[in-house]
């Protein structure tokens, strides 16, 4: 089958407009043209999601077409001499490539099979950037179809793109799985704004001449600035952690019975990874066990000081025991002088009224066994500058770790309930 006359009649063929010459779309400038909307207001934030809802929409049914023609042979390789899973094609400035490990890029991790999971894993990295939506920041356009047997993966065409080599292009990242690695400023910059959301911390990487180069994403990741001046990544196959389950273990000894039932069994490829939804599960459930431990030892920490408190009240009625003895002694000693005395009447009534006074003055002061606090209170109490709403005021978010500690010890049914003295 001539493949260029097969082109000719499906183009002719099909009405659609893709097809009409000089009609055809630049699906990455409208693609990246509607992300640089203005968001600033709730009317522009509904017309930026708008167009790019239907922006994409229609990339998608375009590509899902060319897909189609691509495996049914209407659409000419641009590369015709090489091998068919070798051919990569572009139709209506769409590229298209086959889901096969054409240049050994996968052997370690699984041939084709590894080659054949690449693009599902690469598009859920461009939706997970696509959801962060880092002003500067650009993906791809890209669509993964199954048709026929095959896996086509379809992506829009970075300007400038095709008119150099990708070594010269990348300026971030690796081409080759790590062997050398590059790093660039202005992408460490716009990637930092996405390490947060997507738990991706900013690292460093050896390359093979054991050289240290800093990144903020997977080695595989490529940054490539297009000749509209935007800063693209591609690439994004390994932006969730490996999925260790599917991974095989050095050293692992199983018994003799598991070897004859074939265990262990390897997956095929060795790109297994984790969903993004189990990281944030996992990072959530990591962060409400750790406000659990803090509220608990708040909780803690203030049964403990009033428990201090509970105390030092007794310490003072036992020091005030032997005070009062020695008053009522003082004051029956002065009874008996006032009464046996046979001098004036007048010294011995003033003598006994100033001893019941001194006595009483005694035994109403604690006697406290360091240096006299004049910032403390009656009954041996010590007033805290973080009590109560200063305390709360003074620790951020104490308020909430209090009622999260309160409802997850209420629900756990443990005797640490009994000690919330809050």
């Amino acid at each position: 089958m001539d493949c260029v006359r097969a082109e000719d009649a499906y183009t002719s063929r099909l009405g659609y407009e893709e097809h009409i010459p000089g009609q055809t779309r630049d699906w990455n400038e409208e693609l990246q043209t509607t992300r640089e909307l203005p968001r600033k207001n709730l009317p522009e934030r509904l017309l930026r999601e708008r167009a790019i809802f239907k922006v994409h929409s229609d990339f998608a049914a375009a590509a899902t077409r060319g897909a189609m023609a691509v495996i049914d042979g209407n659409v000419m390789a641009i590369n015709p001499g090489e091998e068919t899973r070798m051919q990569m094609f572009i139709w209506n400035n769409i590229f298209f490539s086959l889901g096969f490990d054409v240049r050994d890029h996968y052997r370690e991790l699984g041939g084709d099979a590894a080659a054949h999971a690449a693009p599902t894993n690469d598009l859920n990295g461009v939706r997970a950037y696509g959801a962060v939506d880092v002003e500067g920041l650009y993906t791809l356009g890209t669509v993964v179809v199954d048709y026929r047997g095959y896996r086509v993966t379809a992506q829009s065409i970075i300007p400038g793109i095709l008119e150099r080599e990708q070594e010269q292009s990348v300026i971030y990242g690796s081409i080759d799985f790590g062997k050398t690695v590059v790093s660039h400023d202005k992408y460490l910059e716009l990637l930092d704004k996405t390490s947060r959301p997507l738990k991706v911390q900013q690292h460093n990487v050896l390359n093979e001449k054991d050289e240290s180069v800093e990144l903020c994403s997977s080695v595989e990741c490529k940054g490539i600035i297009g000749n509209d001046s935007r800063h693209y990544i591609l690439d994004l196959l390994r932006t969730f952690p490996p999925d260790l389950n599917f991974l095989p273990v050095e050293g692992e000894e199983l018994s003799a019975e598991s070897q004859r039932q074939g265990f262990p069994r390897q997956h095929r490829h060795r790109l297994a990874c984790l969903r993004q939804e189990l990281i944030e599960a996992f990072v959530e459930h990591r962060y409400l066990l750790f406000m659990k431990m803090a509220a608990l030892q708040l909780m803690q920490q203030k049964a403990n000081k009033d428990s201090n408190k509970t105390d030092m009240p007794a310490i003072t009625e036992t020091s005030e025991a032997p005070t009062d003895g020695k008053a009522d002694t003082t004051q029956t000693n002065a009874a008996e002088v006032s009464t046996d005395s046979t001098g004036p009447v007048d010294n011995s009534a003033s003598t006994a009224p100033q001893v019941a006074t001194e006595s009483e003055e005694n035994s109403s002061k604690p006697t406290p066994n360091g240096p006299i606090d004049p910032a403390g209170t009656q009954n041996g109490e010590c007033k805290s500058p973080l009590e109560g709403k200063e305390l709360e005021e003074s620790i951020p978010g104490l308020a909430q770790a209090k009622e999260l500690a309160e409802t997850l010890v209420s629900e756990d049914g443990s005797g640490i309930g009994t000690s919330r003295i809050i």
